[in-house]
Parts: C-alpha cells; structure tokens; sequence
C-alpha cells in the first residue's frame, strides 16, 4: 500500500516545542499508520513564515499564536488573510486554549495544546484537519463548477425552445450530462468518509451517504423523502435548532457538536463534528440544508481520558502530603508503643493491650501505603505471602460497609500455598470486586462467596487457555445479583465503562483490577447470566520460596557509645528518637529547626559521629542540610527519613552521600540496626 505524503509548515519559535512536534509527525507508526509519511518545514517566526509560504504551497500550517513578531488571534488573522485556502491549525498552550477556541471561530481548522498532545492525537488532527478541507475544497469547487454548467446549460435551453428544430437534441444532450454529473455526485457522496446528506426546509432527507444513513442503521434509500425525526429522533432536536438557525439568519452553522445514542448501539453516546450550510438557487431561493457530520466519539473518550488522568494526578498529590502527615503521626504512635512493650514482662496483660495497638497501627502504616499505590505514588513491593490473611481483612471491612441483606460466605480455610505480590495491590482488586459484587445484590439482597483453592491449570482448560500451565491459587468471587448480558460482559474490564448509575462508580474498578491481576502474572475471567448472579475467577500463580517470618518487635540487646545530631520538625518524634536512642546508650542532641541544627554543626562539627534528619522541614530540607553537611565532614554518616515526597526517594539520597535513607514509620528493631551498623562503621 503506498503512503500519502503530506507537506507540514510548522511556524514555532520554540526549538523545544518544534522539536518534539517534528519528531512526533516524522516517525509515525507504521502499523498504526501504515498509509501517512508527513514532510514538516520549520520556521521560527511569522515574517519566515509568510517568506516560505511566497515560495511553497504545504498542505497545512501549524501555527503557534504567540511568536517573536506578532502575538494572539492577529498571528492567525494576518497569516489565514495571507493564504486564505490552506487549512490552519493553532498551537497553543493551557493557558491559551480559549485562543485556540476564537481562533477556530475565525476559520482555522482545528487547535491543540502544545503540553497535552500526544502523537497519535497530533497525527489524527493533521491528517482530519488537511482531509477535511480538501473535502470541503473539493466539494465546494465541483459545486461551485456544476452550478457555472448547469447556469451555461439553462441559458442553452432557453436558446433551443426557441430553436424548435433543436429544442429535442439538446433536450436528450442535456439529460446525459445531467446525468453524468448527477453520478458523479453521488460518488463524492457515497465515498467520502464523512457523513453528507441535503434536508427539506421542512427537515425531510433529500439526499444523503452512506456514512450519515448509519447513524440511523438504514439504508441511503430508506431515508428518502423521511423526516428527520423519524430516522434519527434521538439526535433530531439538536440538529432542528441549527436548521431553524440557518433559516432564520440565511448563514451557514460551521463546527458545532451533537452528542446522543443511535440505534446500532442503543448504550453507547456518540459525538459528532456538524456543519449546516444553506442550499439555494441562484435567485436565493432556499431548497434546503446541507449537513456535514464527522463522527469524533473517540476524540472525545481521549479528551475525557486526559482530564481524568489529570485530576488523578492532583488526587495523588494530595495523597503524597496525606501520607506524610499520616506517617509522622504514626511514627510516633508505633515507637513509643514498642518502646514501652520493650519494657513490659512477657506474662503482663498490659502487655497484650500495646502489642494491639501496635498491631492496629500497623494496619494503618498499610492503609497509607495503599492509598500511595492507589494513586500511583507507590511502587509494587512483591514478596512471598499468605493470601487468606488478606482476603479475610477486606472481608471484615466489607461487612463493616454493607447491610445485612448480603449474606457472607467464605471458603478460604486449608489453602496454605503462598503466592508472590503485594498485599496493598491484592487487597484494593479484592475490594473491586466485592464492591461490584455488592452493587449487583444492593437492591434484592443475596450471597456473596468467596472460595479459594488451589488447582493445576492446563491450556485446555476454560475459561483462560492462553494462561500458562502450572500450579495456581484459585479465588472465586460470585454473586446472586443482577447478573450481566454477553455485550456487558465482553466490556467491563474496559476502562471508563461501567453500567452503574451517576455517583455508584468511575468505571475504573475492574479495569485497575485486571492491571493489578496481570502484573502479578494471573489472569481474571468472568463467567455471568443476566438475572441469575456473577462469578470471577482469579488465578494467581503459586510461589516457590516461603514466607517470610514476621518483624519481631523490641531492641537488640547490644548498645554503643557515641554522639549523634536528630534533626525533625516534629518535636514528638524527636522525643521519641532521643528517648530510643539514649536506651542504647548513645549520646542525642536534637533539634526542631535545621537551620539551628546547622549552625551548631558549623560550632563544633566534630562533636557528633552521625546526623539523622528529616526531609521535610521549612528553611532548610534534609538533603540540602546533607549537602552543606558533608562538604565539611564528607566521611560523616547521614541517615535521611521522609514520611513521604516524591522529590526524594533511595537513589537520589545515595547519589548526594547519604548511608542510609527510609520512609516513615520505621520498626524500632530495623532503626537500632541501622543506626548501630553506621556507628560501627
């Protein structure tokens, strides 16, 4: 298949900008688009611009508003009055996008923000914008030809009615040529990729392709002499006001959008692109409404895709400064209970009361990290783990949440194979699942199952043949709810779809639940009938190493000498660091301030064998605080600990000179080895 080349003008001043826009049209894929080679000119400035365009015609200009010689809406002007008949697309940035918007209502093709376009998006935009107006282009010049003929034709007529002799021959000759041009109209029609079709004043199809007779589901022909709202009642309204518009105002509605359902897919909203312009004779008599409508549904799911990973991305980092706040709290909490269970005998009841506490914070150490994961902050940690300890927490919370027409049954005792994941990852796709699960039952109530076995999966076994063979811990979760049909079925691990009312889901659920299962190396099927309850199957594979031992709580008996600097805003922490550290016999100065830290470091920096800082503080942070550190004492060993940022992690506090970094809380068995092994040192 050969490839159509297109010729690009992008006028952008930055090279950065210009750059990656070239890269993007210039290595196109060739499996996506196997038929598009583009070649892209650049120029820097409006002036270069119109220089090259006094020399070359390109198929399309990309055009930057703001550029060193003219800024705004006036770039377009002057450059769409300098070559009125080549489509325009505008750049612009977030903060200009209702430029973008002003620009398209003075003529320009399209527009797109330089920060969030992607290449597919880009590629799709100039390749509709130039096919487009050459369509329009081409449709307006055959008109505007057919029309000069058809003027040449009458005035002919009107000479051979009073030719008797030849009033027959011309007569025939004109029908054949009425004819052919009528053929090759309907040509343009039925073969362009955009829906055309001409309407009554009264709103009845006159004419229309086949790409607008699909909306409806019906053929061209049924359509004829139909009224709109009887083919397409669900989009009619819409499309009524922009005729009435036009019969009102005699002018033409450009770039308007419809959105609604159509019958070949009854649960699906559409989006589509229109245009309406008048059609009139040559004395102005108004014969009907042309229409032209471009179907953009998937432009419109990637523009809510991108919004939505933009509110992701600000729920993450309001997730970041949650769990830093959370994890300083709870290093507090956790220290002191396991300071004061390191000073109760074993046989003590008071004993047992802490160690609960302990344990209960530490549900809420996994509660933070589970947050950090959902929104994306927090990379998998996979280990080898017991999963029926999980199940049977998001069982305990599920039943906190849901009323008692829903029944719980389990089926998880005796499987003690270990898979290998993470516990936060497994836990959030189980809680998916029961969610939905309980959504199904919310209205009559039911059952809800889980089971777990563990089984040999071979390929020819159902639901999952392409899953590989081997040994596989089985977890069904079935439902005795509403149940789905097979269209549902076949979509739900879609992202964004989702069956549920407004406020009952994102539609995110069981996709981030088919992510999470594929990146442990499992798989899910779903095995449902509509009225009759649901049934997933996770497989997750089965570990070869064991479980790990749990961290035992309490201090290592050995103990060292030495001075060490505590720096951390959090005055509770620093009590609870100096109160740790001086049980092992160290010596502890802290400080709340880094900034006053520094400044006794600078005093005496000899006095102390190791600094143990926080990162997040006001003034100075704990890598700047490292920095200017080590500069004086390079051989001095730094411990840096976070409750969370994304603008530290391991790496980077390595890379400045830091031993040892962590993030909070910490178990006090982990911090006594960390802190004897550097002092050891």
């Amino acid at each position: 298949m050969s490839k159509s080349s297109a010729t690009i003008l992008l006028i952008e001043d930055s090279l950065t900008a210009a750059g990656l826009i070239m890269e993007m049209l210039l290595h196109t894929d060739a499996d996506r688009w196997p038929t598009l080679a583009f070649a892209v000119d650049h120029r820097k400035s409006l002036a270069e611009g119109l220089a090259y365009l006094d020399q070359k015609k390109p198929d399309i200009v990309l055009l930057d508003l703001n550029l060193p010689d003219s800024e705004g809406l006036c770039t377009f002007a002057r450059l769409h009055e300098y070559t009125p008949n080549i489509p325009i697309v505008i750049l612009t940035g977030m903060e200009d996008e209702t430029l973008g918007v002003k620009a398209l209502q003075m003529g320009a093709q399209d527009y797109c923000t330089k920060d969030e376009i992607s290449q597919n998006t880009l590629i799709r935009l100039v390749n509709y914008s130039i096919e487009r107006h050459q369509l329009f282009n081409e449709l307006e010049m055959r008109v505007e030809r057919r029309t000069r003929e058809l003027r040449v034709t009458n005035e002919q007529l009107e000479n051979e009615i009073q030719e008797r002799k030849q009033a027959e021959k011309k007569l025939q000759e004109n029908e054949i040529r009425l004819n052919q041009q009528l053929a090759e109209l309907n040509h343009i029609y039925n073969t362009s990729p955009v829906g055309l079709c001409i309407l009554s004043p009264d709103l009845r199809f006159l004419r229309i392709n086949d790409v607008m007779a699909q909306i409806s589901g019906k053929t061209a022909d049924e359509h004829t002499n139909k009224p709109l709202k009887e083919m397409i009642p669900e989009i009619a309204e819409q499309i009524k006001e922009f005729c009435q518009q036009i019969i009102d105002t005699d002018k033409p509605v450009l770039n308007v959008e419809i959105e609604g359902f159509v019958p070949l897919e009854p649960d699906t909203k559409k989006n589509w692109l229109a245009s309406y312009y008048p059609v009139k004779t040559k004395d102005g008599v108004l014969l009907g409404i042309g229409a032209t409508m471009q179907d953009i549904t998937e432009h419109k799911q990637l523009e809510a895709q991108l919004r939505h990973s933009q509110k992701m991305e600000s729920l993450g980092t309001l997730a970041g400064g949650i769990a830093h706040e959370f994890n300083n709290i709870l290093g507090i909490m956790q220290g002191y209970s396991q300071l004061v269970i390191s000073k109760m005998p074993d046989d003590s009841e008071d004993k047992s009361y802490m160690e609960s506490i302990y344990k209960t914070g530490q549900r809420a150490v996994a509660l933070v990290r589970q947050i950090l994961t959902f929104s994306r902050m927090n990379e998998q940690k996979l280990r080898v783990l017991h999963i029926p300890p999980v199940i049977e927490e998001v069982l305990m919370m599920m039943r906190a949440t849901i009323p008692t027409t829903v029944e719980i049954r389990q089926e998880i005792g005796g499987v003690a194979a270990p898979i290998f994941g993470d516990p936060a990852q497994i836990q959030q796709a189980l809680l998916n699942l029961c969610t939905n699960a309980f959504h199904a039952m919310e209205e009559e109530g039911g059952v809800l199952t889980i089971r777990l076995e563990e089984e040999r999966y071979r390929k020819d076994m159902k639901p999952l043949p392409h899953l590989k063979e081997g040994s596989y811990l089985k977890l069904v979760i079935s439902d005795t709810g509403c149940g789905m049909s097979a269209t549902e079925k076949d979509r739900i691990f879609d992202p964004f779809y989702t069956t549920k009312e407004v406020g009952k889901g994102t539609g995110l659920g069981l996709s981030i639940t088919h992510s999470i299962i594929q990146q442990h190396k499992g798989a899910i099927a779903v095995d449902s009938v509509a009225g009759e309850g649901s049934s997933f199957y996770v497989y997750f594979p089965v570990a070869q190493d064991k479980v790990q031992n749990p961290v035992v709580i309490g201090f290592p008996e050995e103990s060292r000498n030495g001075h060490i600097m505590v720096v951390d805003d959090e005055a509770f922490l620093t009590q609870f660091y100096e109160a740790m550290l001086a049980k092992l016999g160290y010596e502890v100065t802290v400080f709340n301030n880094s900034i006053d830290a520094f400044n006794e470091f600078q005093r005496d920096p000899s006095q102390f064998d190791l600094v143990f800082t926080d990162y997040t503080m006001p003034h100075l942070t704990g890598d700047r605080l490292s920095q200017e550190v080590l500069k004086i004492r390079p051989e001095l060993p730094i411990v840096l600990a976070t409750g969370y940022s994304d603008a530290i992690s391991e790496e980077k506090a390595r890379a400045i000179g830091i031993r040892e970094f962590f993030i909070k809380p910490v178990e006090v068995s982990e911090f006594t080895r960390i802190i004897q092994s550097l002092m050891k040192a």
